[in-house]
């Protein structure tokens, strides 16, 4: 019930970011399908990508090559990349 609630809290914050335009990123790790769910309800759906409209306002974009005929991944995939690769260059 307590894991519920975070993810909720958090997902009520983060549409707020979204509905001002602001790009976010919402890593959340359940174990329980409805709980993914629930958040993806209030977030909105990964799967159609970023807007072209959000892109134009990015300062900085990137693309993850991947292997085979896949054309996208999801977040959590995605950031570990970028977050991994940033590490690297600093280190």
């Amino acid at each position: 019930e307590d894991r519920m609630e975070n993810i909720r809290r958090t997902a009520e914050i983060s549409k707020l970011f979204v509905d001002c335009g602001i790009v976010t990123l919402c890593c959340l790790v359940s174990p329980k399908r409805n709980m993914r769910e629930r958040a993806k309800e209030i977030i909105g759906d990964e799967n159609f990508g970023i807007s072209e409209s959000i892109l134009k306002q990015c300062d900085t974009t990137i693309h993850i090559n991947m292997f085979g005929q896949n054309s996208s991944m999801n977040v959590v995939q995605a950031t570990n990349i970028a977050l991994y690769e940033i590490t690297k260059q600093l280190i």
